[in-house]
């Protein structure tokens, strides 16, 4: 790809501006992947299932006020306010985004407890310490300097409050050699889901040690996301026509060769998908790791 063709690429954050209403029928209600217990699951209640795995190491604390790292359009918020009452707080970058979560949480019955704002992850501009949680739910991997994403979200954490992260990983660090040959197949999946930076677990526990976190859990679920492609294919027959008010031909065919690249890069081993969570620490504090076997239908 030429330099003028790259400076002419549109942002991650036109990017979602743009998609927000085909996402609506490609992904479902929540616009990430889901955790699959049976073949037979909805990605609804799958993606729901994703939120709750998520949130489970403080599932059962009262009067939470949580922080929602790049929200998308509200859904997970919205859903665990209405399932735990939390007051939740979801910002993002996305204009169009925060727009709907906003109308969004106008219509919802937890209405009180959501609000949403326009901030970058990176300088948030909420107070230090100031959450007893903080969620990143699958939107790490569309920042590139990920030191301080976590760095970030951590200063606005609580002494003793969680942070739970999930998102799209690599096994492996690909060689210059596998870049070139798969420069077609990243390119593509750049057009379907933005500019991505994946790391492996393993680079994500790291960080969460540099940043003063403890007592880590890891989780590989790569396995159990992994049908999520599938539903996303299903769903481009199922809402073709509806799909066609808002995206061209070209761009859903994209979107099906997109699933076609994912399914292999999962097959194959090369990518998964990852859970981790830690506490943040009062002092420097020795961290206690456990890695977490993946659980398979």
């Amino acid at each position: 790809m030429s330099l003028d063709a790259r400076v002419n690429q549109p942002t991650n954050q036109q990017h979602y501006d743009s998609i927000a209403d085909a996402w609506q029928y490609l992904l479902g209600t929540n616009f990430h992947w889901g955790y699959f217990q049976t073949e037979r699951d909805s990605l609804d209640d799958a993606t729901d299932r994703l939120i709750e795995l998520l949130v489970e190491p403080i599932k059962n604390q009262a009067n939470l006020r949580l922080l929602d790292v790049g929200c998308g359009i509200g859904g997970p918020a919205e859903f665990l306010a209405k399932k735990y009452g939390w007051k939740i707080t979801g910002f993002s970058t996305s204009t169009e985004g925060i727009t709907r979560a906003r109308k969004r949480a106008k219509e919802s019955q937890a209405a009180q407890l959501l609000s949403f704002d326009v901030r970058d992850a990176l300088d948030n501009g909420y107070p230090d310490s100031s959450f007893d949680a903080v969620i990143l739910l699958e939107m790490s991997h569309l920042v590139h300097d990920k030191a301080s994403l976590i760095a970030e979200s951590v200063r606005t954490l609580k002494v003793g409050g969680t942070i739970a992260l999930c998102d799209l990983t690599i096994q492996r660090r690909l060689v210059a050699r596998e870049i070139v040959e798969q420069i077609d197949d990243i390119q593509l999946l750049e057009r379907s889901f933005g500019k991505a930076r994946l790391e492996t677990l393993s680079h994500y526990e790291e960080l969460f040690k540099s940043a003063g976190l403890k007592d880590l859990q890891l989780t590989d679920i790569s396995r159990n996301v992994a049908p999520t492609i599938a539903s996303w294919r299903e769903n481009v027959q199922k809402h073709s026509r509806l799909l066609s008010q808002y995206v061209s031909d070209g761009e859903l065919v994209n979107f099906e060769q997109s699933c076609d690249v994912l399914e292999r890069l999962y097959k194959s081993g090369l990518w998964g998908y990852g859970l981790i969570t830690g506490k943040k620490a009062g002092g420097t504090t020795e961290s206690n790791i456990t890695h977490v076997k993946q659980t398979l239908y």
